[in-house]
């Protein structure tokens, strides 16, 4: 079996359900199934989201982090569940649990597009990619995804310098309670309660002193593969 050419990385906590139908609706809106995959990081005492492992589609399984770093260190989840002994594919795509893939073929969509980072459509937020998918060799060689939990922002503002920021045709309903009226449960209001005014956690502004390497890493990255 080949290895998969597109890995959906994700956290998710208190939300079985949602996370099962989440996987399922990418996996029926795949032109090739089998070249997914998918990771999804769950906190140790979120025993419910872990006992639905085994109905999650072919290729897509849970990784149970060692502590709750909690919504303020969702970049430490991710940034160990896209290291190379964790994915396998090209690409790399950040997902939620209350998110929904609208767009049947998506997957080819994503193989059929230039290196850079992929903005998928949502229903809000238009002008800010929250559903960045980037290649994998990026993660690979600078270490990390994000040095904060404001990975979308982390990505888009990199591919914004490197010219590299792609509009793609592919259109995910975000379920979010701000949005929708839906999930607005323990989740979404920690969530919410930790973010400051603008948005973002207070420290968002210190933790970019490591942005300007991590870019000058994937510029190499893109030099090398030109």
């Amino acid at each position: 079996m080949s290895d998969p050419e597109i890995s959906i990385t994700f956290t998710s906590r208190g939300r079985p359900v949602d996370l099962v139908e989440a996987l399922h609706g990418l996996w029926a809106r795949a032109d090739d199934p089998a070249a997914l995959e998918a990771v999804v990081a769950v906190d140790p005492d979120d025993t419910a989201t872990q006992a639905v492992e085994s109905v999650l589609p072919p290729g897509a399984r849970l990784w149970v982090a060692p502590e709750r770093y909690g919504y303020n260190g969702l970049h430490h989840y991710l940034n160990q569940i896209t290291r190379p002994s964790m994915v396998r594919g090209k690409w790399l795509m950040w997902f939620n649990d209350d998110m929904r893939m609208q767009t049947s073929g998506w997957d080819t969509v994503i193989r059929s597009s230039p290196p850079g980072v992929l903005w998928p459509r949502a229903n809000h937020v238009r002008h800010a990619n929250v559903c960045p998918v980037w290649p994998a060799a990026w993660t690979h060689a600078t270490g990390y995804v994000s040095a904060n939990m404001h990975l979308d922002t982390w990505l888009q503002w990199a591919a914004e310098q490197l010219g590299c920021h792609y509009p793609v045709d592919i259109e995910i309903l975000h379920d979010r309670a701000d949005v929708t009226g839906n999930h607005d449960d323990a989740t979404y209001r920690e969530g919410r309660f930790l973010l400051g005014p603008e948005g973002m956690v207070p420290d968002f502004h210190a933790t970019m002193a490591a942005f300007p390497a991590w870019l000058e890493t994937v510029r190499a990255v893109m030099a090398d593969a030109s």
